[in-house]
């Protein structure tokens, strides 16, 4: 029996141990930290898309949204439905995929830090239970899903990484359900709506030196001057820009998920495609497949228009969102971002484009 080795526990790296594990792998999933789902990192919405994987009747969804509201820089916005729209709790979340992967006998040991991988003898090298002797163990795969800091992808890359650095709250707020964006606050800023009186409120940007200042003028500008009495908890983590460049592979060593900057350069989502990527990991895997032409099949096309897309609005001056969001309170506009989820960017810009030429202009920045 073939033995695989995946780094990281998180829903990305539990699914792929689920689906390989039930096809008669031996696989052993190595946690960092004592509980899944420990730290949280991530808003936890999701399209519609994950219905593919999962169904959603499941007790880690907490709301259910179809409406959002974009702001511009003048304070203008434009309101329309957005489909259906799912905020997961995120520890019911990783432990509903944890669950999957022991139900078919996937291994999962806590308080393993990895810290090496010897190339020759195939040894996976780990630090247990905070002491700092080192264990040795045999795989046949080594499988790294352990997030943007990723220990994994230096052993198959030398290529320096680009992230964002990501800051929200959960607040108390009373809300009507709807989410907030702001594409031009930071990189881009949300409020995501828990529920009638909860929300989770965000900003990503760039790691500069007034990043957090950044996000305390955000917090205070929709939670007011006491807003530190209303904060319930604080998440930060890294969001990888996609990289399509990179080695996703090398001989028997993957990345899956935010290890292979598998996110959406546009909103910082990488729950979806990384649960896609798990799919083609494993086929990779099982079918001695070639992992990276199975992305382009799956992800890939769909990652690079995001990031197309990220170049092109990291350019947009304020009066530019002005104009585009004051563009896309015409009803046939609104029909547009209405009939396609957020994985379909394609289908979004050709549309756009198709229905308001005038925004072609925009298509400058990209060079």
């Amino acid at each position: 029996m073939k033995k695989v080795t995946i780094i990281g526990g998180g829903p990305i790296g539990c699914y792929l141990g689920y689906l390989l594990a039930k096809a008669g792998f031996d696989v052993v999933i190595l946690e960092e930290h004592e509980k899944i789902g420990i730290p949280i990192q991530c808003t936890g919405i999701l399209t519609s898309k994950i219905e593919e994987i999962t169904g959603m009747d499941h007790d880690f969804l907490v709301n259910k949204i179809v409406k959002t509201r974009v702001f511009s820089p003048d304070k203008g916005h434009v309101e329309f439905d957005l489909g259906v729209n799912y905020i997961v709790d995120r520890h019911l979340f990783d432990d509903y995929f944890a669950d999957f992967a022991l139900k078919e006998n996937a291994k999962i040991i806590f308080n393993s830090r990895f810290i090496g991988f010897d190339k020759k003898k195939n040894e996976v090298v780990i630090l247990k239970d905070g002491k700092n002797k080192a264990h040795y163990f045999h795989t046949d795969f080594l499988v790294g899903c352990d997030g943007p800091s990723s220990k994994v992808y230096p052993l198959i890359n030398d290529k320096e990484r680009k992230n964002w650095i990501g800051l929200q709250a959960t607040a108390k707020l009373k809300n009507d359900n709807m989410i907030d964006f702001y594409p031009w606050m930071g990189t881009y800023a949300w409020i995501v709506p828990e529920n009638k009186d909860i929300v989770r409120i965000g900003l990503a940007m760039r790691n500069t030196p007034d990043a957090r200042d950044v996000f305390k003028d955000f917090l205070k500008s929709h939670l007011g001057n006491g807003f530190k009495e209303k904060i319930m908890g604080y998440q930060a983590g890294l969001i990888p820009e996609y990289d399509p460049k990179i080695n996703f592979s090398k001989g028997n060593i993957f990345l899956v998920g935010d290890s292979a900057s598998q996110v959406k350069a546009t909103t910082g989502g990488g729950l979806v495609p990384g649960l896609l990527a798990a799919k083609s990991c494993a086929e990779s895997i099982m079918m001695h497949r070639d992992y990276k032409k199975l992305l382009k099949k799956s992800i890939d096309k769909n990652l690079r228009i995001h990031l197309y897309l990220r170049k092109m609005l990291d350019k947009f001056s304020k009066n530019d969102w002005n104009f585009l969001i004051q563009a896309f309170k015409q009803e046939k506009m609104k029909k547009v971002l209405q009939k396609y989820d957020r994985d379909s960017p394609f289908l979004i810009v050709t549309s756009i484009f198709f229905n308001k030429p005038s925004l072609v202009k925009f298509a400058r920045y990209l060079i």
